[in-house]
């Protein structure tokens, strides 16, 4: 007995108002925010310190790939 697989279509395209298909671009406030974040992490990381600014740079770095992962995905 055969059982039907559910093939996904092809993503629809949107078009912009010169009739042309809209490209992909990443969100340039959330980019911006996450290499600055990313950035202040690795700069408090190499700098060394005591424990609670390595838990709080870890932090900033998790949460600054998060937003570059963010920003670069479709909406």
């Amino acid at each position: 007995m055969a059982t039907e697989q559910h093939q996904p279509g092809p993503e629809p395209v949107t078009e912009n108002k010169n009739g042309g298909a809209r490209r992909f671009s990443p969100d340039p406030v959330t980019l911006t925010a996450g290499i600055m974040t990313v950035a202040a992490s690795i700069y408090f990381l190499v700098g060394g310190g005591w424990s609670t600014q390595r838990v709080l740079a870890f932090a900033a770095a998790a949460i600054g790939v998060i937003m570059l992962v963010a920003s670069l995905r479709r909406s």
